[in-house]
């Protein structure tokens, strides 16, 4: 299983992250003014596409969301089959 990041994440300082034209901060993600109440990101989906690319296990989070644990490629249970698995350990 990877945990490599393809993005470095993080917490930054918001006084470093460039300014539009209206001295708002520019989102981290997608280089739009950040509008009022919100901090780096200018959208919940700019939260998202930033954390797929730059935390592996909100990654993982959310591949298990959409595929309800069914493999892509053998199309196996894996969330029955590790049930199965521990249940034959006794665990």
């Amino acid at each position: 299983m990877s945990t490599t990041r393809t993005m470095p994440g993080g917490w930054v300082d918001r006084r470093k992250i460039p300014r539009g034209p209206n001295g708002r901060g520019l989102c981290r993600w997608c280089s739009l003014e950040v509008p009022p109440r919100r901090l780096t990101f200018c959208s919940d989906y700019c939260v998202h596409e930033w954390k797929l690319r730059s935390q592996p296990a909100y990654l993982r989070e959310q591949v298990f969301l959409r595929d309800k644990g069914i493999c892509a490629r053998c199309r196996i249970d894996t969330v029955r089959e590790l049930r199965r698995l521990r249940r034959s350990r006794g665990e």
